[in-house]
């Protein structure tokens, strides 16, 4: 199913996310996370509607990271002076996104947050443990099937109650899982990942450098500078918009969770989200979305 979200739509929507932010003073941890072990008792509490879309934006970032939109540009600003690009405005944001790179997070620590946050990417190895989060794709899989059955089980009024409390508890499972992963400064993080995700994204779909590997668009600038292991970028990219968009809406019904004085059906809106991320994982097919 081809989504209706455009990347301008969701590069905004966690941009108004991060925005609440206030950068706090960096750890002793050196990747400035300051993250509680993974399953230490305590670390379960729901992450609040704040932290939630914070989340969401990770999200949308960690599966950007997959499609390469980041490496890409790091590559690329690394290796600038073999590059030939001539337009001296595609020239300078190499050099402005190098300068930025000795700011933000590198490849190996921004893989390290995502393993820890989605179990997602290329610290996500069996040898890292608990530091892992093996089951948020779960997690957020049966969160998903839980919003589509309980729009395809008929007009709320004819329910029997068991739909709204399976979404409820597969909402609440959710948050169990992330509410672990949402301490010490994995919130400044995030502004850090997404503004250099924004450099990248700018850099990749400049025309000067689009030119000089004469590429189409920013799509197919990625696929000619990764070659053949180029992965599905419209899956993982479609999987970070709905996900993220998913996310958003729980936190908004965060206080009708589980109270059924105040039952909240998903909006067509969240089903079609719901639908697409798991078609999008090859666990649904589209038709199971509502138009």
């Amino acid at each position: 199913m081809p989504s209706t979200i455009h990347i301008e739509e969701s590069l905004a929507a966690a941009s108004a996310a991060l925005r609440p932010i206030t950068p706090l003073p960096p750890a002793q941890d050196p990747l400035r996370l300051n993250m509680p072990p993974l399953g230490y008792p305590g670390t379960g509490s729901q992450p609040d509607a704040a932290s939630l879309r914070v989340l969401g934006a990770l999200y949308l970032s960690a599966e950007a990271e997959q499609a390469g939109l980041i490496p890409v540009a790091e590559m690329m600003a690394q290796n600038r002076a073999t590059l030939p690009v001539q337009d001296l405005t595609g020239a300078g944001k190499l050099e402005a996104f190098a300068r930025g790179m000795q700011n933000w997070y590198d490849r190996q620590h921004r893989g390290m947050l995502f393993a820890r946050l989605f179990g997602l990417g290329e610290a996500a190895t069996n040898d890292q443990g608990v530091l892992v989060n093996r089951d948020f794709e779960r997690a957020l899989a049966a969160f998903c099937l839980a919003i589509v059955a309980y729009a395809g089980s008929g007009p709320f009024t004819v329910r029997s109650g068991y739909e709204a409390a399976h979404l409820a508890t597969s909402a609440v499972d959710l948050l169990s899982n992330l509410g672990g992963r949402q301490f010490g400064n994995t919130l400044f993080a995030a502004r850090t990942i997404h503004d250099e995700l924004l450099r990248a994204i700018d850099l990749l779909n400049d025309r000067g450098i689009q030119q000089a590997f004469m590429a189409r668009d920013m799509w197919d600038l990625l696929a000619r500078v990764i070659g053949d292991g180029a992965p599905d970028f419209g899956r993982l990219i479609h999987r970070g918009q709905t996900g993220q968009r998913l996310l958003e809406w729980l936190a908004s019904v965060l206080a009708q969770i589980g109270n059924p004085n105040t039952p909240s059906d998903p909006p067509a809106a969240a089903v079609n989200w719901a639908a697409e991320w798991l078609d999008a994982n090859g666990l649904l097919r589209p038709a199971g979305a509502v138009q």
